[in-house]
């Protein structure tokens, strides 16, 4: 049999594995445990004392074996773009074969030694209404993974060696969070079934801005000896002269302090204007604002002690086409900061702390900006994101 015969084989074998994977999962990343078979996930202890537990794990790429890319999505077969692209890459000399026979699917066979990440990101980018999948192999650290189950936590070793089909843009060497699945029972663990697992969190990004709005964002602060704020007054003072405005205010009435012992965390928490503690706050009546008292009622019990003072923070929301920055300050005080709320698109590859994810296509967050923000102007802001191995999939 001719070898682009058996190319075409192997790689239609590896689209259908793929395909019914993908059907069976619903769309998430499953393991391919080498050696192993699949554990069928209990509620409740078996007879035997085992259960089905899952974990959270760092997971690092140690290579795609089969040095395929499966491209799936309505009408990719018939892609002109597509296997134009794909060409291109065999002309380059990374890409040895590529099967553009199925309607919605291309396979794409990689030449010894080109580098897979590279050219799975370019064709996320090129082509992002396509999703792409290929097998890797992956290693989990070493050491104990803490299995959740219905039963309680159980520690047990989660080495193994493990295979899912993902999207092969997490380079080589480079990790990842996942979720690892396994059968657990004294302390041990087997079955193992790992799926890319998704992270939130609120990071700061660079993104360009795409538009501006009527609406401004003020950040007023207060020391802590003078948090005695009258927030009603502030705000009609404000409503005054911007109609469409609000004030929301919380006066911080504790103190922070580290560094005591518990016979001293005792003595603190019975000063007069301590009204109760937890762990190290201590919280004092509204109307206390003495901070040199507190300071030396404090260091007279420990000298040592770490105090902390927190400001307390007033935010304001304003509706108007145009602002007074010194006039909002003449009325919120002098700590007062202004700024402009404005529509920020994102680039298509996005940098969230040192590692670079591929971003959808005209992904935009609603930020606030610098005063003097224009429209096109690179800024830096903060968004609350969710991702998933090399993917961005939300940012708002």
């Amino acid at each position: 049999m001719e070898k682009k015969v058996l190319i075409q084989i192997a790689v239609t074998v590896i689209v259908l594995v793929f395909m019914l994977e993908m059907f069976q999962i619903s769309g998430a990343q499953r393991y391919l445990n080498q050696g192993g078979t699949g554990p069928t996930p209990v509620e409740s202890p078996t007879p035997g004392g085992l259960l089905f537990g899952t974990a959270a794990a760092n997971a690092t790429v140690v290579s795609y074996p089969d040095g395929v890319i499966a491209v799936s999505g309505t009408g990719a077969g018939a892609d002109a773009n597509l296997s134009a692209s794909l060409s291109a890459l065999q002309r380059e000399g990374k890409v040895s074969y590529f099967d553009a026979s199925g309607q919605d699917s291309v396979s794409a066979v990689l030449a010894q030694g080109a580098n897979i990440s590279e050219i799975a990101t370019g064709l996320a980018l090129a082509f992002p209404s396509y999703s792409l999948s290929s097998k890797a192999q992956l290693s989990l650290p070493l050491g104990n993974l803490t299995f959740q189950t219905d039963a309680g936590n159980v520690t047990a070793p989660a080495s193994a060696r493990i295979f899912i089909y993902m999207e092969p843009l997490v380079p080589t060497n480079a990790s990842f969070d996942v979720l690892v699945g396994a059968m657990v029972a004294n302390g041990t663990a087997s079955g193992f079934e790992v799926q890319v697992a998704e992270k939130s969190g609120v990071v700061p990004i660079n993104a360009t801005v795409a538009a501006l709005s009527d609406s401004w964002r003020v950040n007023a602060t207060y020391p802590w000896e003078a948090r005695a704020v009258n927030a009603t007054v502030l705000g009609a003072n404000l409503k005054a002269k911007y109609p469409n405005s609000s004030v929301s205010y919380r006066a911080n009435s504790y103190i922070q302090v580290t560094g005591l012992s518990a016979e001293q965390a005792a003595l603190v928490q019975n000063l007069t204007y301590v009204t109760f503690a937890i762990g190290e706050t201590f919280y004092v009546e509204d109307d206390f604002a003495n901070r040199s008292r507190a300071e030396a009622d404090i260091t007279g019990i420990a000298a040592n002690a770490s105090i902390i003072f927190p400001e307390s923070q007033l935010l304001a929301n304003i509706n108007s086409p145009d602002i007074n920055e010194s006039a909002v300050s003449g009325i919120l005080g002098e700590n007062a900061t202004v700024r402009r709320v404005g529509t920020l698109e994102l680039g298509r590859l996005v940098e969230i702390r040192g590692k670079e994810f591929i971003a959808s296509p005209g992904m935009t967050v609603v930020g606030a900006l610098p005063l003097n923000a224009s429209i096109g102007d690179d800024v830096a802001s903060v968004a609350n994101v969710t991702v998933r191995g090399a993917r961005l999939i939300s940012a708002r």
